[in-house]
C-alpha cells in the first residue's frame, strides 16, 4: 500500500505560545551562494517568567565568507557578536580542518562555552560550529555552480 503524505498547510504565521517559567534557545543560519559562500547565523536565549512577557537574556550572531571552496573552504572574513578575541586568526584557514578544535579553544579561554555563541551540549546547537557543517553540506551545490569555485 502506497500512501502519500498529507500536504503541508503552508508556513506558520505565528510562534507557539510561550509557557510561563520556560526557557528557549533558538538558532538560525542563512546561506547565500550568489557570490561565493556567505553564512550568517543568529541565536538567542529567551526566558518566560511565571508572570509577564518573555525576556531575551543572551544573544549572538556571526557572519563568515568562505572562498576557494573546492580547495579547502578557506575563511576570507569572519565576525561574531559577542566579540571573540582571536577569531581573526581563523581568517585564511580552512573552515573544516582544525576549525572546531581552534574554536573550542577560544571559547574555553573566554568563557563563551554554554552561551548562544558556543553551546557544547549538543553538536547541532553550536552556532559557530555550524559554520563547518554548513560549509561541508554546501559542497554539491558549490561544485555544480561552475568555475568560480575552482581556483
Amino acid at each position: 500500500m502506497n500512501r502519500d503524505p498529507a500536504p503541508t498547510a503552508g508556513p506558520s504565521v505565528s510562534t507557539p505560545v510561550r509557557v510561563p517559567g520556560s526557557a528557549r534557545r533558538t538558532t538560525s543560519i542563512e546561506m547565500d551562494t550568489r557570490d561565493g559562500l556567505v553564512l550568517a547565523g543568529r541565536a538567542r536565549d529567551l526566558v518566560t517568567p511565571t508572570r509577564g512577557d518573555a525576556v531575551v537574556v543572551d544573544e549572538a550572531a556571526f557572519q563568515a565568507r568562505l572562498g576557494d571552496y573546492l580547495g579547502g573552504q578557506i575563511i576570507e572574513a569572519f565576525t561574531a557578536s559577542p566579540t571573540i578575541d582571536g577569531l581573526e586568526g581563523l581568517i585564511g584557514r580552512s573552515a573544516s580542518r582544525g576549525f572546531r578544535r581552534e574554536l573550542q579553544r577560544l571559547a574555553d579561554e573566554q568563557g563563551m562555552v554554554g552561551r548562544p555563541i558556543f553551546q557544547p551540549i549538543s553538536f547541532s546547537d553550536r552556532l559557530l560550529n555550524r559554520l563547518a557543517i554548513m560549509a561541508a553540506t554546501a559542497g554539491p551545490h558549490m561544485a555544480a555552480s561552475g568555475p568560480k569555485w575552482k581556483k
